[in-house]
């Protein structure tokens, strides 16, 4: 059976000319997911919007990677969507921000 893995864009240049672009912070956050990644998943297919936070965002995650991830896929559709109504079908007690933040505090950090 396929698993599903939905990601977030690292973090945007708030307050930057282009706030379309990760900031430091959102490359580091790619790297980071990228390494968890290695070696627990193989990625049949990945998929993003058209945006440049999306597409750097694959580009950090391969570098943590380490080995070649296949193209992305741009879909528009992923461009800009309610991401809290995603988690809310998930894990609905998530919709308190401080229930969400105590349950994420115990999530091992990865490395």
């Amino acid at each position: 059976m396929a698993t599903i893995y939905l990601v977030r864009h690292g973090q945007a240049s708030f307050g930057k000319e282009n706030y379309d672009q990760l900031s430091p912070t959102g490359w580091e956050q790619g790297r980071v997911l990228g390494r968890w990644l290695a070696g627990k998943v193989e990625p049949a297919a990945v998929f993003g919007g058209d945006l440049e936070r999306h597409r750097e965002t694959v580009e950090a995650i391969a570098t943590g990677y380490g080995s070649k991830l296949p193209d992305m896929q741009v879909v528009p559709g992923f461009n800009e969507f309610d991401h809290t109504t995603v988690v809310a079908r998930y894990r609905p007690e998530w919709s308190d921000r401080a229930v969400m933040a105590r349950d994420l505090k115990a999530f091992p950090k990865p490395a």
